[in-house]
């Protein structure tokens, strides 16, 4: 089985061209993270269906939709927020590099 969470929320922060997907939890504001690599998965819109952390600290694949919506897989660096062992955050720099319309979330 794979090790997997639901996305509790979405934030496209425009300025900066950042997403940020919520795990739950509560991190510590400001606290910068670690940067990880990881595989965005996408639908055959380039939307984003999850992001693969197996193999990181974080060890989760976080999901916002299903499975059966991931056509591809990009190889990406991203920062990821722990609250102990627990992924409270996850923020994708650049993102509408490797996502299509990141502030309209698919799911």
């Amino acid at each position: 089985m794979l090790p997997e969470a639901r996305a509790t929320g979405y934030v496209y922060h425009t300025n900066k061209d950042e997403l940020v997907l919520q795990a739950g939890g509560s991190s510590s504001p400001g606290s910068g993270g670690k940067a990880v690599k990881a595989n965005l998965l996408l639908s055959s819109a380039k939307k984003l269906v999850g992001v693969d952390l197996r193999g990181t600290s974080a060890d989760v694949i976080l999901m916002l939709g299903s499975h059966e919506d991931v056509d591809a897989q990009v190889a990406a660096q991203v920062r990821i927020e722990l609250a102990g062992s627990e992924l409270t955050s996850i923020t994708i720099e650049r993102a509408s590099k490797a996502i299509e319309a990141p502030a309209k979330n698919a799911y």
